[in-house]
């Protein structure tokens, strides 16, 4: 879990994700700057699953907006995937939000599996 958060921590340290959190009230300037850095483990862990179901939620909504409104001009609506991929192409920031996405999902994701795996082990008995 540690080098994931590590991991993520580069991706984002320019981005402007700490003054994201700081702003949203998450997390004041320090503690969002240990989220970078994954000084705490279980506090970096909780900001990138917060973080991941965000981009979660604004990733629907957008696509839910769009929906609606090609639906009401009459359009074809594409599929998220390719919705996403169009999006990605026009929008640096929406590539790079999109990767963060992906990228925060299979660390959250691994970082449960590990969890559930070493919690069963003989490590712990």
């Amino acid at each position: 879990m540690v080098f994931y958060s590590q991991v993520l921590g580069d991706w984002l340290e320019d981005s402007g994700w700490t003054s994201a959190i700081v702003q949203a009230n998450v997390a004041s300037t320090g503690t969002a700057d240990s989220f970078i850095k994954a000084s705490h483990v279980t506090k970096t862990r909780h900001a990138h699953q917060a973080t991941t179901a965000s981009l979660h939620t604004l990733l629907h909504k957008a696509y839910s907006e769009y929906t609606s409104e090609a639906t009401a001009a009459g359009t074809g609506v594409l599929s998220l995937e390719m919705w996403c991929e169009i999006r990605s192409q026009e929008s640096v920031q929406f590539s790079y939000w999109l990767k963060t996405l992906s990228q925060r999902s299979l660390c959250c994701c691994s970082s449960d599996l590990f969890g559930k795996a070493t919690s069963n082990s003989t490590w712990n008995r």
